[in-house]
């Protein structure tokens, strides 16, 4: 299995887009996290690369603003 693929599995990720890049990167990755869960503020965030995607996510807390609840 690839590993975008296993990204998106995660229980934190609600969608994981592939996009096209900015600057030097071929692509970009932005995710949309699931009800329940937070990136600091947000309830996104968007990284260059897959490894980076990763280590955000375990970053990932849970979440009970008014709108995850």
């Amino acid at each position: 299995m690839k590993t975008v693929d296993k990204l998106r599995k995660s229980p934190r990720v609600d969608e994981l887009l592939v996009e096209g890049g900015m600057a030097q990167h071929r692509v970009s990755y932005f995710v949309h996290l699931k009800r329940g869960w937070r990136y600091g503020d947000a309830h996104c965030f968007g990284e260059d690369t897959l490894r980076d995607v990763r280590r955000t996510l375990r970053q990932c807390e849970q979440c009970d603003c008014g709108e995850c609840r």
